[in-house]
């Protein structure tokens, strides 16, 4: 990790950055896509708004077919507007979310249509602060870690789970090195 940190500098892991309802719209515009096919969209959803940061006022305000013409799959119009939603009418609380213990952020968000457990992890990694998220999920961190150990496949869930204890409690920002080694 130390020749990581030396090459790639400090993480950029900034999640007090962002707000967590726009990362969880933004997440769900991003699942299965590109980084540049996901924020060709996200912009697409900014500029039809006219705005810099996904509210759930902002994202009402849209019909489905709005979504569907910035890129959105139906499903994923419907995530967002749903999400939006819940936000609206208080059924989730995104102003205090990061307050949470990891394992009640998940079971409240994945009560929302759309929200599986990699995209919670992802907002808990990113706009939360969470610092020891370790996402076997994640195709990139997989690739990483096969390319760092120099294996011969990815790893299976209980060689991810082993080689991710000795970064424990800093697992989400070894993530952060990690995905700069799979994009490397």
């Amino acid at each position: 990790m130390r020749s990581l940190i030396k090459k790639h500098g400090r993480s950029q892991i900034q999640p007090w950055l962002y707000d967590p309802f726009d990362r969880l719209i933004s997440s769900i515009a991003s699942q299965q896509l590109s980084t540049k096919a996901a924020a060709t969209i996200n912009s697409r959803i900014y500029q039809r708004l006219g705005v810099d940061c996904f509210t759930p006022k902002a994202i009402l305000s849209l019909k489905k077919e709005d979504l569907r013409q910035c890129g959105l799959s139906n499903a994923k119009a419907d995530y967002c507007l749903g999400i939006a939603k819940a936000a609206a009418d208080k059924s989730i609380h995104f102003k205090t979310l990061h307050s949470l213990p990891y394992e009640e952020l998940a079971e409240q968000l994945t009560q929302l249509k759309g929200v599986g457990i990699w995209t919670v992890e992802m907002l808990a990694i990113f706009a939360l602060g969470y610092r020891d998220i370790w996402s076997y999920g994640d195709l990139g961190l997989k690739k990483g870690i096969k390319i760092l150990h120099q294996l011969p496949e990815l790893p299976d869930k209980d060689t991810f789970e082993q080689l991710g204890e000795k970064w424990r409690p800093y697992r989400s920002i070894a993530s952060w090195y990690l995905w700069r080694v799979a994009e490397s």
